[in-house]
């Protein structure tokens, strides 16, 4: 995905993640650097599938976004994610 700019709005494609399990998306944004600080929020999205964390690595210009489900029984995600960001 590309979302470039200090703030803004990332929507996944239809996510259908198993429970306990990740998804990482490669996100290019000419503001990160690797030192950067990365936060991140759920916005909203069609997905119903509750207890979601995200963890983010920033690179040069990159970062890995990873969607983790964190449910232990199986309930997979079943939509969009809205996902507002802010880089620092």
């Amino acid at each position: 995905v590309t979302a470039s700019g200090n703030a803004g709005v990332i929507t996944t494609s239809s996510l259908t993640t198993a429970a306990s399990s990740s998804y990482a998306i490669t996100w290019t944004n000419t503001k990160i650097t690797s030192t950067s600080v990365i936060t991140l929020t759920i916005l909203g999205g069609t997905n119903t599938t509750q207890n979601i964390t995200f963890t983010c690595v920033p690179g040069s210009g990159t970062a890995t976004l990873t969607i983790y489900n964190n449910v232990l029984i199986t309930t997979a995600l079943n939509g969009t994610i809205l996902i507002g960001y802010q880089v620092l």
